[in-house]
């Protein structure tokens, strides 16, 4: 009965896992567009200041380089938790197969005892 029941639980727990790698994958492009348009702004944004009175080279070039690392920061945080539920999501999909291999094995145990 234990084994029916974490049976019936694995699916519940892929949908579950299914979802946040929608919603990651979803984060991940909103992600993206935040990124599009903050770089467009930063564009307008140093066109306006160029026309106004120009920076010192070297502290746009830190500024750049600041925003980078704040973005490839962000980039790698989302690619570890990517990796994080790809693996929950094989060893689901294991755990269901297991369970599923467990249930059959039983069910052609139960029935050669019924034949004997």
């Amino acid at each position: 009965m234990m084994l029916q029941n974490q049976c019936n639980e694995l699916p519940q727990r892929h949908s579950k896992q299914f979802l946040k790698t929608r919603e990651f994958k979803r984060l991940s492009i909103h992600l993206k567009e935040l990124k599009d348009k903050a770089d467009a702004e930063f564009t307008q944004a140093q066109e306006k200041r160029e026309s106004e009175a120009p920076p010192t080279a070297m502290q746009e070039s830190l500024r750049i380089v600041f925003i980078k690392g704040q973005y490839e920061t962000r980039m790698h945080e989302l690619q570890h938790q990517l990796e994080i539920s790809k693996k929950h999501s094989q060893d689901m999909l294991r755990k269901l197969q297991d369970a599923i291999d467990d249930n059959e094995n039983r069910k052609k145990s139960d029935y050669q005892k019924h034949l004997i």
